[in-house]
């Protein structure tokens, strides 16, 4: 990137290169040089605003963040999307997941859970929680021990049938459940979850 960056000034660095450079720099803890690059950005921000408004980058900003503790740097960003996007496009709600995840794995539950509502009760119903939204947040409360919220959420607050059963939902509650020790609850669950889908015993071999 820094070649392109120095060798390459001509070349216009669209938000795609940006996109797969904060991934990098997650997947590869580069965390100093992603921020670097974030801060490089900021300081021509109306030039590079098509680049710090895209939603890719802005998820992936996010995650990066999230993975060194920077929660700060997270909500700005998750600020700076909610007051620039209409939310009228499903797809949307990755930088949702990508918030919520953050949280999450900081243990940071509560405000998990709040964003989780704020999503739940948006006016604009195009985006809505999907199955990596449920799953995100029951395997945070998987390993923070809040076994309580990941049960409610189940309970109370999937209303989409299609959702509530969907095999990774199930397996995350199951899994959140037996890290508590509530083996009986768990196989519970299991067994309402092949009574709904009508999955024999046994095919589903990651829940069991």
């Amino acid at each position: 990137f820094k070649q392109l960056r120095t060798k390459y000034v001509a070349l216009d660095v669209q938000a795609i290169t940006y996109c797969i450079l904060f991934e990098a720099c997650t997947m590869g803890t580069a965390y100093h040089f992603g921020q670097q690059m974030h801060e490089d950005l900021q300081q021509n921000a109306d030039e590079n605003r098509h680049i710090l408004s895209d939603l890719v980058v802005q998820t992936n900003l996010i995650n990066m963040y999230g993975k060194c503790g920077r929660l700060d740097m997270c909500q700005a960003i998750f600020r700076h999307f909610l007051s620039t996007h209409s939310r009228q496009h499903e797809s949307e709600v990755v930088i949702w997941n990508a918030m919520i995840h953050a949280f999450g794995r900081n243990g940071d539950i509560d405000s998990a859970k709040n964003t989780l509502l704020q999503l739940h009760h948006e006016d604009n119903k195009h985006v809505t929680p999907n199955v990596k939204t449920y799953v995100i947040f029951i395997n945070a409360c998987s390993h923070s021990g809040h076994v309580t919220e990941a049960q409610q959420l189940w309970s109370n607050d999937i209303m989409d049938t299609e959702l509530k059963y969907n095999k990774y939902v199930m397996t995350a509650l199951v899994d959140c459940l037996t890290r508590k020790g509530d083996i009986d609850s768990a196989m519970q669950r299991i067994m309402e979850y092949e009574r709904n889908t009508n999955e024999a015993n046994g095919s589903n071999k990651v829940m069991w």
